[in-house]
């Protein structure tokens, strides 16, 4: 053991190119690792749910509340004079849902960037409500248009739990009949 030891301090004195190597080699892995922890593969699972379907939504200074499920119920086509999409959202842990206070909804035809939606289509405003659905019902939004959609909770203690949707994924509305 010890001539090994010695043979790795000989060979990092007088091999400045090696050492730098190991170094970059160890930040690396470094890297990788952290990563790794703050971004898991979408096969893990958290509450029984793919990750892939699962965002833990959360402000700085709050605990996470899972939200699994979002939706958008549409019909095939609108009769109406503008579309009336409904959103939905279920917690993974249903004790979280007793805890929600406030609801928001934007929707918005570009993605959320920078924490925030840039000029959005539709905002619902604080709903103070611990439903899990909003329809949408004002004729801001545009037959067979792609948009983006958020919703942030707040929950009984005024904390801000964060967001479903960030604009990673976009739906569109649904035609008109007519």
């Amino acid at each position: 053991m010890q001539n090994l030891l010695n043979f790795f301090k000989n060979l990092f004195k007088e091999n400045l190119y090696l050492k730098l190597t190991v170094i970059v080699i160890i930040i690396l892995a470094l890297s990788v690792y952290l990563f790794s922890l703050t971004f898991p593969k979408k096969e893990e699972q958290i509450s029984g749910q793919p990750q892939s379907q699962v965002a833990s939504v959360s402000a700085p200074g709050s605990a996470p509340r899972d939200i699994c499920n979002a939706s958008i119920e549409q019909p095939k086509c609108y009769e109406g004079d503008f579309p009336t999409p409904t959103f939905k959202w279920e917690y993974c842990d249903s004790n979280s849902v007793k805890n929600q206070k406030i609801f928001r909804v934007q929707v918005d035809d570009r993605a959320y960037q920078n924490s925030a939606f840039p000029s959005p289509e539709f905002d619902s405003g604080n709903v103070l409500s611990s439903d899990t659905k909003y329809t949408v019902d004002s004729p801001v939004l545009k037959f067979d248009t792609p948009y983006y959609w958020g919703v942030t909770i707040t929950d009984k203690s005024d904390v801000k739990t964060g967001w479903w949707g960030w604009g990673d994924k976009n739906f569109a509305t649904s035609p008109s009949c007519q």
